[in-house]
């Protein structure tokens, strides 16, 4: 991801999936994202190529599982993105692949727990039924909010006076009865509404039969 010099743009680029081919199948195994797809193909290929044991996961994948097995692998273009950038995309890619058991070999840089933790957060999405990873730190992030406050009230209890805890209660109290007292003068406006409408239509109703029986005289004496 590039930002365009002197503004809030980006380069436009594209999510790209690493692919092994396995018995005519082909399988994701790394997501990125790049503003320049043959540039970054040429740096995986010379990457792979010159791979030790102090390389990353993915390069060591390629040279010492992918080719002495003799299986060919490919970078695929799965998502392109203009100058607004990447925004969530890679992320969020990586995360369906999760949900869908498929293995990455993606890491994060000074973190070797990165993969584990993206793994425990996919499956506790299928658990959650959620489907959007940035729905799913929002939905953490409030339950570590609200733990917290827990553990405020908590830890703080002993030095408040009861008071505090009994006006909490009542002021809870009073804003459900509120609610309660709101819902019932609204049910009885819909109500007094719905009379009066009746009633207007019956008088429209009995009108109109007036009307028509006035036609019809009128008619008969002509």
């Amino acid at each position: 991801m590039k930002r365009i010099a002197d503004t809030d743009l980006f380069e436009p680029g594209c999510i790209y999936e690493l692919q092994v081919c396995v018995d005519g199948e082909w399988y994701a195994f790394y997501v990125g994202e790049t503003t320049d797809p043959d540039r970054r193909l040429s740096e995986h290929q010379w990457a792979a190529k010159n791979a030790t044991e102090s390389s990353t996961l993915v390069y060591r994948t390629i040279a010492q599982q992918f080719e002495p097995a003799g299986c060919v692998w490919r970078m695929m273009p799965v998502h392109e993105y203009g100058t607004e950038g990447p925004e969530d995309a890679e992320d969020e890619h990586i995360m369906m692949l999760l949900r869908q058991g498929t293995t990455l070999t993606n890491e994060k840089k000074g973190n070797a727990a990165w993969m584990t933790q993206r793994v425990r957060e996919a499956q506790d999405m299928v658990q959650r039924k959620i489907t959007s990873y940035k729905k799913y730190r929002e939905v953490i992030t409030q339950e570590q909010l609200n733990l917290k406050h827990q553990d405020w009230l908590g830890e703080n209890k002993r030095a408040l006076p009861e008071d505090f805890y009994n006006e909490i209660g009542v002021s809870a109290q009073q804003r459900r009865q509120k609610e309660i007292d709101r819902l019932e003068r609204q049910a009885r406006r819909d109500a007094e509404v719905a009379a009066i409408r009746i009633k207007q239509e019956a008088e429209w109703a009995e009108q109109v039969e007036r009307m028509r029986n006035s036609y019809g005289k009128t008619d008969d004496a002509v």
